[in-house]
This record gives C-alpha cells, structure tokens and sequence, in this order.
C-alpha cells in the first residue's frame, strides 16, 4: 500500500514536472514575444517623450499651451508608459508646485493632485515588483535547465513558488492598469479644475483659445457675448501685452469676432470723448483700427478726436482714410479740397475738386470755388470753362463774372473779358478789383477814354488810392500829362512811401520839360526803392540833359554798386563819357554793358 502510494505520487509529481516544463516552455515563448513589445513600447515611449520635451521647450507659459501639454501626458500615461512615469510624475510635480507657490490652486485641486502623484508613487512601486518577479522567473526557469541534478522535490518546489510569482504578476499587472485607467482621469480632472481656479489673464487665455477650436454657430455667438464681457474692464495696456497674440489671431480667424472688440473699442473710445479724455480715446480707436483697418466711422471718430488735441496733420490723415474707404463721399472730399487750399497746395485741391465734380457734376458751389483756384493757379481756359458752366444758372453772380473776365483778359481775349468784367462792374460796382480790369482791357484795346470815363465815375463815390493810379496811367495813354501828374500827386498824399508813383511823376514832369521837378520825383523814387535800375537810368539821363555830367556818373556809380546785372547802368554811363568826352573810359563802359572784357584804363 505504501509503494503504491508512493509510486501515485511519484507519477503526479513527474506530471507536474512534465506540465511545468511545458508552462516553462510556455511562459519562455511569452518572454520573447513580451521582450519585443517591451522595445517596441520603449522606443514608442521615446518618441513620445521627444515629442513632449519639444512642445515644453517651445512653450513660452504654461498656461498658454496647456491643452497641447494635457494631451501629451494624457497621451502618455493611458498607453501606460510605465518604466517613464517617474519623469512624467517629475515634470507634473514641478509644475503644479510652481502654481501652488503662486497660489492659484484650489484645496480641492491640491487634494487631486496629491492623490495623483500617491497613486503614481504605488505605480512605480508596483511595477519595480513586477520587475523583480519577471527576473526571479527568468531566474528560475534558467536553473531547472541548467542543472539536471536538481531534485523532483526541488523541482516540484521551484514549480509551485513559479505558479504563485506567475499569480501575482498577474494580478500585478490587472492593478497597473487600473492605476493607468485612475490615474488618466485623475489628470484630466486636475486640469479641468485648474483652468477653473487660474486668476482671469488665464481664464481668459484658455477661453480664447477654446474660442479657436469652436466651429458651431450657437456656441460662437455665445462666444462673442463673453468676449465683450471679459474685454470690458481690461485696460488698454492689458490689451496690447498679454492679449495681443491672442486678439491678432482671432480676428485672422473669424472677422465677426474682430468686428465685435473693434465696435466695443470705439464704444470705449465715445465714452472717453465725452468725458473730456482724448488720449484714452485716441488709444482706444487705434487699437480697434489694427484690428479692423476698414472702418471709415471709426476713423472720422479718430478725426475728431486729433482735431480736439490741435494734431490737424493726424485729423487729416484720418480723414484721408476715410476718403479711401468711400471714394463717393463728396462732402468729405470737399472738406478735403479745402484744407489742402489751406495749406497753400493748389494743385492737391484742385484734384478733389475735379473728382467731387466727377461725383456730383451739379455741385455748382464746387464748380465757383473750384474756378477762382484754377485762376490763382494760372489754369485760365479750365477756369473759363468751369466758371461758365456755373455762370449759366446764377447769371447775377457778378463775382463769378469778374472771374471770368480775368481769365477771358489773361488769355490776352480783351473784347471778351471787357464784356464779363462790364457785367461785374455794373453789377458790383464797388469791386475795385473788376475795375482795374476792365480799365485795362480798355487801354489794351486802346480805349483809354472808355477807361478814363469808369474811372471818373467811380472816383465821384471812392477816393480810392488804386483809381486814381489807374486814371493816372489812363491819361499817360492819350498824352494828357497834367492830368495824369494830378492823379498821382492825388495818390501820393495817401501813399508818399511809393516808388512806383514817384517815378511816374518823374516821367510825366521829364515828358512835360519840367527838368529840376522831374529829378526831385526820380530821387524820391530811389529814397523809397533804391533797387529798379529803371530809377537810375531815368534819373541820370534828365540830370545828363541837365548838363549835371558829374551827378550822373555820381548816381550810375552808385547804381553799379548796388545792382548785379547793370547792363542798362553801363550804357547810360558810356553815353555820358562821350558827351564829357571821355572817349576810353565810354569805350570800357560800352563793353562792359555788353559783356566784353574792358580794354585800356580809365584817364
């Protein structure tokens, strides 16, 4: 009975030598296969962590690439990259004690995240046992091979103890991944709660960025409600540091959106201008401007508020955008033409003019305006034509009519300009300025009695100083010279200081043989204006008449000294040498008047 017994457990233990081999044999075929998971997964969780340790690198602040970095370590600990989970752990730890430091995380958040990096710690703990068990099976399974003495008893030991490390391996590895699974929820948990806790700059970071990946209609409009909610007690500093990125791409990425935080800046910017504020609501409009750059409102906004600040070359620029966004607004281009007037550019002004007229060809203010620049810019036929076209509908605008007939005299069309400066003088006649016209045109057409006769007329009711010069000049026409002397001695005792006046009675005194009078009016000419070589000329040439010789050349010389080109001082000069006969030095003189070399000295 004994031997029976022990032959039965004699035959059991060979069969549970020959299944452990097989398990042995079994479990060795799952260590290869294991093996090149096990390198396939490492160099998966280097490639992984490469990835990761790039996006830290490239992340400015933690907070802005937050998502980016959930993703990573979420990615990381669900594929349970187990043997890396210390330097995940580490990097996790670094982080969120940098934010507790900072106080910007919750209790509830502290408690999360000490429950995480716990369940972490008996994750390592956990799987360096599971290490140790797989080397003490490898271990094991190499000694029952290597040692055929071994003992059934033995052998049958080292069976049973393989069977109880394969068991808790086993459920080793059940509890890793349930580790895996908690601690993935955990994580995405903490971050939830920690973008509820940040303080608002990062609220309102990982909001906009949400804002980028949103696509449905209904979640943007609510959207765009927050944004105006969150922009509305931010400063203009905040705005322009540490959300100009964020703004800049979202206005690249929905236009309503810049829309939006452009019409709430404008809003801003009123309220500032009421309050008297101009810099603050300067500030306001340009940052809406670099988020929407076609706003012709705004920029007549900004207009106004440069032009309360005295920047009227800013206000103009504003203006000018404004222009650009609607070319048809021929107010605002008027305004335009007016300044650049203003500023003494005619030619600027003249072109907004001609486009208001291209947008509204019945604008006839335009037209009268436009034509009296087109005259003081020498532009006479274009102004002719423009004023015409008006004069048509406003027959009575006598201005308009001088106008023209100032064009009509400077295109040398004397007849035409006399009968529009006639209609001016009738209908205004105490414009002096068409006056002197049409008695031009009249002595241009040799009609100096018309010319004396309006002059006469109008000196009943004006003493004006520019009549009587006119009538003055009227009589010299027909060689009426008393009269004329008369006109000008009249202009004289209102304008003593002129030296055009003088020298025309010097030249009506010398006309008339009144020599020693003739030479007193040239000398006043030259005490009032010493530089006309004319005055010299005439002067010498009455006292060479005179016989005076040495005043003559007294006077050319001090003419020669004060002109720079004296070719007429030079030759009155050389006729006075020949008639004292000074032959060598006329000679000289001659040539120097003609721009030869002089030859010879003077005796």
């Amino acid at each position: 009975m004994k031997d029976t017994t022990s032959t039965t457990i004699a035959d059991q233990l060979k069969r549970d030598s020959v299944l452990s081999i097989e398990a042995f044999n079994e479990m060795q075929e799952d260590l290869k296969v294991a093996e090149k998971e096990s390198l396939l997964e490492a160099q998966k969780r280097k490639e992984l962590l490469e990835s990761l340790r790039a996006s830290l690198n490239r992340t400015q602040t933690a907070s802005e690439n937050r998502e980016a970095v959930r993703t990573e370590y979420t990615r990381i600990i669900r594929d349970g990259v187990a043997a890396d989970i210390e330097s995940i752990t580490g990097r996790l730890r670094k982080e969120y004690q940098a934010l507790k430091l900072k106080g910007r995380l919750s209790q509830a958040v502290e408690r999360l995240s000490s429950d995480f990096f716990s369940k972490a710690k008996v994750f390592v703990e956990k799987k360096r046992i599971l290490e140790r068990i797989e080397h003490t099976l490898d271990t094991h399974q190499l000694s029952f091979y290597v040692d055929p003495a071994v003992s059934k008893a033995n052998a049958s030991d080292a069976v049973l103890k393989n069977a109880k490390l394969l068991t808790l391996a086993t459920t080793l590895r059940g509890d890793l991944i349930r580790l895996t699974q908690d601690m993935v929820t955990m994580y995405e948990t903490m971050e939830d709660r920690i973008l509820e806790d940040l303080e608002e700059e990062e609220k309102t970071r990982a909001f906009f960025f949400s804002c980028l990946a949103s696509v449905e209609e209904k979640r943007r409009r609510h959207i765009l409600t927050q944004i105006q909610t969150k922009f509305r007690d931010l400063t203009i500093e905040k705005r322009n540091t540490l959300y100009r990125t964020i703004v800049e791409n979202l206005a690249k990425t929905d236009a309503e959106v810049a829309g939006r935080i452009h019409l709430m800046a404008r809003k801003k910017a009123r309220g500032h201008l009421e309050r008297g504020e101009y810099k603050k609501a300067g500030d306001e409009l340009y940052y809406a401007l670099h988020l929407w750059k076609d706003a012709p409102e705004t920029y007549r906004l900004l207009a106004s508020v440069l032009s309360r600040q005295n920047d009227r070359k800013g206000a103009f620029a504003a203006l000018r955008e404004v222009l650009r966004l609607q070319p048809d607004d021929v107010e605002l281009r008027k305004r335009i033409a007016e300044y650049w007037y203003k500023l003494g550019k005619r030619e600027a002004a003249i072109r907004e003019y001609e486009e208001v007229l291209v947008r509204a060809p019945d604008r006839d203010d335009v037209k009268r305006e436009l034509g009296r620049i087109l005259f003081e810019s020498g532009s006479f036929a274009r102004c002719r034509e423009v004023l015409e076209a008006y004069g048509v509908r406003y027959p009575e605008d006598y201005e308009c009519s001088k106008w023209i007939g100032a064009a009509y005299f400077r295109m040398q069309q004397w007849m035409q300009a006399a009968v529009y400066l006639k209609k001016a003088v009738n209908g205004a006649p105490d414009d002096l300025e068409a006056v002197r016209f049409l008695t031009l045109a009249y002595r241009k057409m040799e009609m100096a009695d018309e010319a004396i006769h309006l002059l006469e007329s109008r000196l009943k009711k004006s003493s004006s100083t520019i009549l009587l010069i006119l009538l003055g000049a009227a009589y010299q026409d027909v060689g009426e010279w008393e009269r004329a002397e008369q006109s000008y001695l009249r202009a004289l005792k209102r304008n003593s200081a002129s030296a055009s006046l003088w020298f025309s009675v010097g030249q009506i005194r010398a006309a008339l043989g009144k020599g020693e009078a003739a030479v007193q009016a040239y000398e006043s000419a030259l005490e009032a204006e010493g530089d006309r070589v004319e005055m010299y000329v005439e002067l010498a040439r009455e006292l060479r008449k005179q016989k005076h010789y040495e005043r003559a050349v007294s006077v050319l010389q001090d003419g020669l000294v004060k002109r720079v080109t004296p070719g007429e001082i030079w030759q009155e000069l050389a006729a006075v040498y020949l008639e004292t006969g000074r032959w060598q030095e006329a000679e000289n003189a001659m040539r120097k008047g003609a721009g030869l070399p002089e030859e010879g000295n003077h005796e």
